[in-house]
Order: C-alpha cells, then sequence, then structure tokens
C-alpha cells in the first residue's frame, strides 16, 4: 500500500510536471506569433501591398519559422513576403472565423508540417483592408514537447524505482520486530494450549473415574458432572487457541465435505447447553423433524465458529 501511494504521487508530479511545462511552452509560442503579427500589421499600415516584388521562389518551411500571408478582403491571397511553400494556405475557415469573431487562433497542417495559425485583420477591425494570416512553423516545438515529455517520464520511472527501493527497504526493517513479535507470541499461544491441553485432559479423566466408580457422595455428583463439563470447555478453549496459532501460521487445515448445517446447529446447542443453563439462557436449535440443510465445509471448524459466537 505504502509503495502504490508513492508510485501514485511520483505519476502525479511527472504528469503535472509535463503538463505545466508543454502548456508554458505553447503560450511561448503564441506569444511570439502575437508579437511578430503586430510587428507586420504595424509594418504594414492598415493598407495592403500594392506590390509583391519584395518575394522570391517560394521555399519549404523550416522548423521553427515565422511566416506572413497578406489577404484582401474575401481571403486572397495578395503577398507572401516570407516566400513560403504554401500546401493548403492561405486557411478559409481561419478567415471566416476571424471576420465572425474579430480574431482566429488555431493548428493547422499544411500537408504534414504543423502550423500555429493566427488570422487578424489589416487596418479598421470593423471593416478590414484584408486579412493578414501570421503561421509559425511547430515542427521543432513538438519535438521539444516530446523530448520534455520523454525527460519527465524518464526521471518519473527512475524516481518510482528509487522510491519503490527504498520503500522496501524502510518496510522491511520496520517488519522485522513487528514479525518476531507475532512469532514469539504464536509460539506462545502453541506451547501453552499443549501444557494445558495434558492437564485438563487429566482432570477430566479423574472426575469421570469418580464418576464411575461412585467414590463421591450423591449430594457431590452435580460438582463431578461441572468439572466434567468445565474439563470439555477447558478443552475446546485450548483446541481453538491451537486452531488461532495455526491459522496465523496459515497451517490451519479446512476438510470440506458435504455436511448437514441444521445438524451442525443442534450439535452446537448440546454442546453449549450446560454453559447456557448456567447462564439461565435457553438455546433452541432447529428442529430434529428431518430437514437437512447441505452445504460444503468443515463441521468441526464450523461447531467451534458457533460455540465461539454462542460464549
Amino acid at each position: 500500500m505504502t509503495l502504490l501511494l508513492v508510485g501514485t504521487l511520483v505519476l502525479a508530479i511527472g504528469a503535472a510536471t509535463a503538463f505545466i511545462a508543454t502548456t508554458a511552452l505553447d503560450q511561448d509560442v503564441d506569444h511570439v506569433l502575437e508579437q511578430s503579427a503586430a510587428a507586420e500589421i504595424q509594418r504594414l499600415g492598415g493598407e495592403l501591398p500594392s506590390a509583391t516584388g519584395d518575394e522570391g521562389d517560394e521555399r519549404p518551411p523550416e522548423a521553427s519559422d515565422t511566416f506572413f500571408l497578406v489577404l484582401d478582403p474575401n481571403g486572397t491571397l495578395v503577398s507572401n513576403p516570407s516566400s513560403i511553400l504554401r500546401q493548403g494556405l492561405p486557411d478559409a475557415t481561419a478567415v471566416a472565423a476571424a471576420r465572425a469573431n474579430g480574431r482566429d487562433l488555431r493548428t493547422v497542417t499544411d500537408a504534414t508540417v504543423p502550423i500555429r495559425l493566427l488570422t487578424l485583420p489589416i487596418g479598421n477591425a470593423a471593416h478590414p483592408a484584408g486579412w493578414l494570416e501570421a503561421g509559425f512553423v511547430l515542427t521543432l516545438h513538438e519535438v521539444q514537447s516530446r523530448t520534455l515529455i520523454l525527460a519527465v517520464a524518464l526521471v518519473g520511472l527512475v524516481g518510482l524505482a528509487g522510491a519503490a527501493l527504498v520503500t522496501l527497504f524502510v518496510t522491511g526493517r520496520a517488519l522485522v520486530p513487528i514479525r518476531a513479535a507475532f512469532a514469539t507470541e504464536r509460539r506462545f499461544v502453541a506451547d501453552a494450549s499443549h501444557e494445558i491441553r495434558t492437564p485438563a485432559a487429566i482432570i477430566r479423566a479423574s472426575a469421570e473415574v469418580l464418576e464411575r466408580e461412585g467414590l463421591v457422595a450423591e449430594e457431590g455428583r452435580p460438582l463431578v458432572a461441572d468439572i466434567v463439563a468445565e474439563s470439555d470447555r477447558l478443552g475446546g478453549l485450548v483446541d481453538d487457541l491451537l486452531a488461532l496459532a495455526a491459522s496465523e501460521r496459515g497451517a490451519l487445515i479446512i476438510e470440506r465435505r458435504p455436511i448437514d448445517l441444521a445438524e451442525v446447529a443442534r450439535d452446537t446447542v448440546r454442546r453449549a447447553g450446560p454453559l447456557a443453563a448456567e447462564r439461565g439462557i435457553a438455546l433452541l436449535g432447529p428442529p430434529d423433524d428431518g430437514t437437512v440443510l447441505p452445504v460444503m465445509g468443515d463441521a468441526n471448524r464450523l461447531v467451534q465458529l458457533l460455540l465461539v459466537l454462542v460464549d
């Protein structure tokens, strides 16, 4: 349980770190894109360029390029000052969203290249002279994000392995005295039970001899019967202690076989009857009318359990 809690904490910290770091990277990209687009709109002075002579041969976008596309009010390309090779730009959907909302920021894919695309009005926002689509190529950004997530995952796994080793070591050392104490307790219970069993058997046998041979006066016979009953009860307690010690060692043997649960209940009532009578309690079991309640179980262990509950 301790290892599970530590592992969950390490994974949660790693996931939170990766999320915060990648979010910060995304925000940096958006901030750079906003500043670059604002500078380009200021350079245009609210008007569309009259000529496109500043454009050269179009080239594929590089890993972290920032580029601009100048569009007319209808979204048609007017100028490509960065000379970026386009396969899907300008983005008509982004222009429509900017026309409805005043601006638009989204991530698009030009061929296989991911691009963060910001669309802003040129000039008056209500009646723009055109549109500026500013793009930031995310190829390097995605590599950085994957590298960051991988690094956090590796650090988390190393931390988890270290936490597991420390937890197992500390827990193991902490459990040594506890295991020793439990072992000592089990040995004491087993030894004491064996030592008590012999005197209890001798007392019962002696009482039976006194009763059978008529060696006590008539008025003393109930006392002898009580001695026999209490000896039986003491023997039962010894058996319970031995069973408890065996169960803690994992050595308790359960013999499962078909039994009649009604007969188990009647047997429990007969064995607990003298103890109940002493306390003025009447025990009632199922009637012996032939009713059978078949189950799979260990009759002796069930009687032991029921005697403990009744007692």
